[in-house]
This record gives C-alpha cells, structure tokens and sequence, in this order.
C-alpha cells in the first residue's frame, strides 16, 4: 500500500515481547479477576494503539 511502511523484524519481535510480558505481568499481579479484566481493557487498548500507529500513513 501507497504510504505505509511495514515495520522491520526487530520492531515485530521487540513489540511481541512488549505485549506477552504486560499480559503475564497482569496474570502475575492482579489480585482479583474483576480489576484484571479492567487492566486488561486498558493494556489491550494501548497495545492496539501502538500496532496502528506503526501501519498509518507516513510522509
């Protein structure tokens, strides 16, 4: 696609582990299912942010 810049390997695994560390992190620090799923709304949120803006258009 016109604009878009695929991101490198690097960036691809770099982020992975971002994203499996902040899910073990919530599974390894929540006390309570309720407030885990309530962070985990959060993180997913940010991490999708992150993904899309690595796709969007660029100049």
């Amino acid at each position: 696609m016109l604009g878009i810049q695929k991101p490198d390997h690097y960036m691809i695994h770099w982020l992975s582990h971002i994203q499996i560390d902040s899910f073990i992190h919530l599974l390894t620090h929540e006390r309570n299912e309720e407030e885990a799923v309530r962070h985990m709304e959060e993180v997913v949120i940010y991490l999708v942010s992150g993904w899309n803006g690595l796709f969007s258009l660029k100049e």
